[in-house]
């Protein structure tokens, strides 16, 4: 089954998997049930669901395994792998809640792409978005008054925010171009995000309010998965600017970018630990794609845990802040 968000795919050629960002989205590339790892959501209690990893060190993610992609749970070394949805359509994009009781995520199974609510256990199923127009990526603030998500409800694909109940959506960008990926910082204060058109996508932060929009890169390859460090002051992410997927840190205001990782493989969805001095993030530098740790310098690489190829979306309730999947590593639908 195969889902894109927006007319427009950006193939990045990532073997075995195709990461396409169109609009914070990619394309699920899954021949014969083959496993993936997208988008990981690491969730942390003072920032937003997509960002670190909580004490009890769970991870909710999207796996193919068992036919089609469903939302799983399972503890950061691999055991206790729970199912949580069961449906024939897709779900995929966890996210914790700060406090760790609920997880929102993605599904089709109401026609089209929207945004759904559970319990961390499966139970208590609720939809927050409906209508017209399809949803995703979606996340929370820090203190849990807010989920931010994108969506093209209005013709095209931006930002905007809603109460967790799914009342109160508000647009918070205006553009022409595709804006995706949005991650608030863990006091609240800034959203990041990804903007632009293909062949080119760049990182942006604006205020809560979506206000003070300001491009913090700006090159020819295509710059995404943002995530504040626990402080504020720095933001990882991931680039192809030098050849092929990478991780790369920058101060929070653009400045000082630097590249963390050096390998031919693909490595993509990082997040910085609860302390700050070390990133997590998903590479097939190893069988497949596995979560591994790495200082800030980019010494002492270790794996941390390992996904198997078609587990995706992990989102860990840790303080982190990416969704990250572990069999659909696609990262965007």
């Amino acid at each position: 089954m195969k889902k894109l968000y927006g007319p427009v795919l950006i193939a990045l050629a990532i073997t075995p998997l195709m990461f396409s960002l169109g609009c914070s989205c990619t394309e699920r590339m899954s021949s014969s049930k083959s496993e993936e790892v997208t988008g990981a959501v690491w969730n942390q209690p003072n920032a937003s669901a997509a960002q670190g990893v909580s004490e009890d060190g769970k991870i909710a993610y999207t796996s193919g395994r068992d036919g089609n992609d469903n939302i799983y749970i399972m503890n950061l070394d691999g055991s206790g792998r729970t199912r949580l949805t069961n449906h024939e359509e897709a779900d995929w994009s966890p996210a914790f809640s700060p406090e760790r009781e609920k997880i929102v995520f993605v599904s089709e199974r109401g026609g089209d792409s929207d945004i759904y609510l559970m319990n961390t256990d499966g139970t208590g199923l609720q939809r927050l978005t409906s209508g017209v127009g399809r949803n995703g990526e979606p996340s929370y603030s820090p203190d849990g008054s807010l989920i931010v998500f994108m969506s093209d409800r209005d013709g095209d694909w931006e930002i905007y925010v809603m109460k967790p109940d799914g009342s109160g959506a508000r647009r918070l960008t205006n553009n022409l171009v595709y804006d995706a990926e949005p991650t608030f910082s863990s006091d609240g204060s800034k959203i990041a995000f990804v903007s632009g058109t293909v062949p080119t996508f760049d990182i942006y932060t604006m205020n809560a309010d979506g206000t003070d929009i300001t491009q913090l890169t700006n090159n020819a390859a295509v710059d995404w998965q943002p995530a504040f460090s626990p402080d504020g002051s720095m933001i990882v992410f991931a680039s192809e600017r030098d050849g092929n997927q990478e991780i790369y840190t920058m101060n929070s205001d653009g400045t000082d970018q630097r590249r963390v990782t050096h390998d031919e493989a693909n490595d993509l969805y990082p997040v910085f630990s609860a302390d700050g001095s070390e990133i997590k993030f998903v590479s097939s530098r190893s069988r497949g794609y596995r979560i591994y740790s790495i200082n800030l310098d980019g010494t002492a690489i270790v794996p941390a845990t390992g996904i198997r190829h078609s587990d995706s979306d992990p989102s860990f309730s840790m303080q982190l802040k990416k969704e990250m999947t572990g069999e659909r590593m696609s990262g965007r639908r």
